[in-house]
């Protein structure tokens, strides 16, 4: 078997050829592939190269407040397996939490409308507002309590938002609930059970 390069496929190919190299038979996809990498611009995104590159979990906001969390010394799980599947939760004390991108969720002080195919964005938003809506009255149905913070108060004003959830478990820990953290890690002198 001849070994023939990636360039010299590229270079003799299109896509309903099929070529053979080191790796196996190249097939009509991989050449379809390798064959729009060769061709991609270098000049500015289209709007769908844009689009397919919006993350819809792991975003900046949402790993910034994750390692906020934990050098605050809230253990939290990420996308537990609940309705709505929230960044991050707290089971212990059922709280999850939602970090809504301003675009997305549509933030009344920062959403900005598209110019074009407006309808349809319009409806996407108003879909996911719904849909926000309808996760919330689950969860809450299921015994949680549902803490949603917009991408910008996040970026902005991290210490608050962080503040904000600290005492919503602190609350729900005196209310009694369902707890396997140790209550200082929240900033509380341990209990009388010699907890530490």
């Amino acid at each position: 078997m001849t070994l023939v390069s990636i360039s010299d496929i590229l270079a003799k190919c299109n896509a309903d050829v099929k070529t053979m190299c080191t790796a196996g038979p190249i097939t009509g996809r991989k050449v379809d592939a390798m064959l729009r990498s060769r061709k991609r611009k270098s000049g500015p995104l289209t709007k769908s190269e844009q689009m397919a590159r919006v993350r819809g979990a792991d975003t900046g906001p949402e790993m910034a407040l994750r390692r906020a969390l934990w050098q605050a010394g809230l253990r939290y799980r990420v996308r537990p397996d609940i309705p709505g599947r929230p960044d991050l939760a707290f089971v212990g004390c059922r709280i999850a939490v939602f970090v809504d991108g301003c675009f997305w969720h549509g933030c009344e002080g920062h959403y900005k409308a598209p110019a074009t195919n407006a309808t349809f964005w319009s409806e996407k938003i108003a879909r996911n507002r719904m849909r926000d809506r309808e996760v919330e009255a689950a969860l809450a149905k299921l015994g949680w309590t549902v803490l949603r913070y917009w991408e910008h108060e996040v970026e902005h004003d991290l210490a608050s938002v962080i503040d904000r959830i600290r005492s919503e478990i602190v609350r729900l820990r005196e209310d009694g609930a369902r707890t396997r953290y140790k209550t200082s890690a929240i900033g509380r002198e341990p209990n009388d059970q010699g907890e530490s």
